[in-house]
């Protein structure tokens, strides 16, 4: 065990809801190629070790399960492999840990952060719109009903208020906010004034990179250099909040006042879809 303690130390979790900009922040934090980027490893699809548990396994902070800590252990202290895990992957001899990039593991970050303390989170928000714009635009679908409403615990726990909810809706966009919506509240109840992690917002690091990274370096005990400004670069945009609240993300105001460079999924979006996805937002405790 004291090795792998000793290996926790070095290991960074990025996490957020699919179409949030995990792949670009793991990349920026690791723009001197000295991490071992690990993708998406909670994928039950492709990670042998994690086969057992949901597509978005929910675990309660306080939930105990043997083969669930001993292949989250695997998992988290690097010792899995693959194509899938690996494809982002620069091992050499300056690798000094590992960066974990993940979309699947917003439902249970208490419980990781609970039994493996070393862990460092780091989680990010992006607008809600832009991400089920940009989910849909890729073309991707999620089974609300099976990966959520299968699971007891989760049920129980957060979702019997929005059973319906989940159960009835059919359009896509739509569920990509319902989707975004329950793993930001899980999250961040789970994370909300914890010391091991940090809250980082897609649209600040797009319109003020330094400083959004800088707190971020600092964090994970980095040394900050302006040299990350030419990793920068991205060709996704969406919308920023003025908020620090990390609950109020949705605020008065958060469409007006940016230039048109940043919000130019509003267009594609009608007032329909956005006077439901905000009802939807705020019925989550989330505006």
């Amino acid at each position: 065990m004291s090795d792998e303690a000793a290996q926790m130390n070095k290991l960074i979790l990025v996490a957020g809801t699919g179409r949030s900009g995990t792949t670009w922040l793991a990349d920026l934090l690791n723009y001197r190629k000295t991490y071992r980027i690990i993708f998406e490893p909670f994928h039950r699809d492709f990670v042998p070790e994690w086969s057992r548990f949901s597509y978005a396994q929910y675990f309660a902070p306080e939930f105990q399960d043997t083969a669930a800590l001993e292949a989250a252990g695997r998992i988290l202290t690097g010792q899995v492999s693959g194509s899938w895990v690996d494809r982002s992957a620069e091992v050499n001899e300056k690798n000094c840990g590992c960066i974990i990039k993940e979309i699947r593991a917003n439902l249970m970050l208490g419980w990781l952060k609970r039994n493996f303390p070393g862990l460092r989170i780091i989680y990010i928000i992006r607008n809600p719109f832009a991400v089920a714009l940009s989910s849909v635009r890729a073309g991707w679908q999620y089974d609300l009903k099976g990966v959520f409403l299968s699971q007891t615990d989760l049920v129980r726990d957060v979702l019997a208020p929005y059973a319906g909810l989940v159960r009835d809706t059919s359009e896509t966009l739509i569920k990509f906010i319902i989707l975004w919506c329950i793993e930001q509240r899980l999250a961040l109840r789970d994370l909300e004034n914890a010391q091991d992690s940090k809250i980082v917002f897609y649209e600040r690091l797009v319109l003020d990179p330094l400083r959004e990274l800088r707190p971020v370096s600092d964090f994970i005990g980095d040394e900050f250099s302006d040299e990350i400004l030419k990793f920068t670069a991205i060709s996704s945009w969406s919308r920023v909040t003025s908020s620090t609240d990390r609950r109020g993300i949705i605020k008065k105001g958060f469409f007006s006042g940016y230039p048109s460079t940043v919000d130019g999924w509003l267009t594609e979006i009608s007032s329909g879809e956005r006077a439901l996805g905000m009802e939807i937002i705020e019925s989550f405790g989330l505006s």
